[in-house]
């Protein structure tokens, strides 16, 4: 079963430099890959001025202050520093690596499909559905480097384009149907948001909230650093997590918000971290 309610359209690796440019000012940035309908960025810490050890909510408060939740893109950057192409992008996911992790993910949907024309002008060739099998590594001539704000200084190019394995995960998803209960944190009263388990590491868990279980927390509508920040608001810094099957309790315990991603029909997907990893043998009992 695809868990992933974002992306519609075969994906491509596309490691290039981009400039995001927001409320406040421009921002260089790492695409990873890149669709039709969408692309996957990665932005420094430092760079938008985030602490080392902020958490999500102070992320998505600092995205949407400096950014916000549509934002133009520029590709394709020439050696002046002119994109090729640019689009207008809406957020649509937001995620942080780990605490000791330099980057910011960031996931957008493009307002307007990107065009062949478009496409051709990145030296892309995009698969044209879903089944595509196709995957080609896009790069401009330059390698995108030639154009890189000087101001980064030469080791926070090479970051740039060296975006940390952690970024792709084994995620294992359960043989049997997961139930997740997620409670505020310290034992304040409150409903609590009843999701499903999507997928398993042992340093995470990743859940999905139907829409209308969105809308009964006041998760409902909104864009992804509002929902970061509701998030935060109602179940605190360490909320408390059960994992459950229909009969039994499986394992509880303190987590921590580290990437939500909202869908097109209204669907929710949250990734948490757990403060201790989980025992191989207690992962393969919850994938069993």
């Amino acid at each position: 079963m695809n868990h992933d309610p974002t992306r519609h359209t075969a994906r491509v690796p596309f490691s290039a430099r981009a400039v995001v440019r927001g409320a406040m000012a421009a921002y260089d940035a790492a695409a990873e890959d890149i669709s039709r309908t969408g692309i996957r960025l990665a932005v420094l810490r430092d760079v938008l001025g985030l602490a080392p050890n902020a958490d999500l909510a102070a992320a998505a408060a600092l995205v949407q202050t400096r950014i916000g939740s549509r934002f133009q893109l520029d590709l394709g950057l020439s050696a002046a520093g002119h994109g090729r192409v640019r689009k207008v992008v809406e957020l649509v996911r937001l995620v942080l690596d780990g605490p000791g992790s330099d980057w910011i993910g960031l996931g957008c949907t493009f307002v307007e499909p990107l065009t062949a024309s478009e496409a051709s002008s990145l030296n892309l060739q995009l698969p044209d559905d879903d089944e595509a099998a196709v995957r080609q590594t896009g790069r401009f001539a330059d390698g995108g480097r030639a154009s890189l704000d000087p101001r980064l200084g030469a080791e926070k190019v090479d970051r740039l384009f060296d975006v940390p394995a952690a970024t792709a995960t084994s995620d294992r998803t359960p043989d049997r149907e997961l139930g997740a209960l997620l409670r505020p944190s310290g034992g304040a009263s409150g409903e609590p948001l009843v999701g499903q388990v999507a997928d398993l590491t042992e340093a995470s868990v990743r859940l999905a909230v139907p829409d209308a279980l969105r809308e009964a927390w006041g998760g409902g509508g909104g864009c992804v650093p509002d929902v970061a920040t509701q998030l935060h608001a109602r179940f605190g810094d360490w909320p408390e997590l059960e994992l459950l099957d229909a009969r039994q309790r499986l394992w509880h315990g303190p987590v921590r918000l580290a990437g939500l991603e909202l869908g097109p029909d209204g669907s929710l997907m949250l990734r948490f971290v757990f403060s201790r990893r989980l025992p191989p043998v207690l992962l393969e009992r919850l994938c069993a």
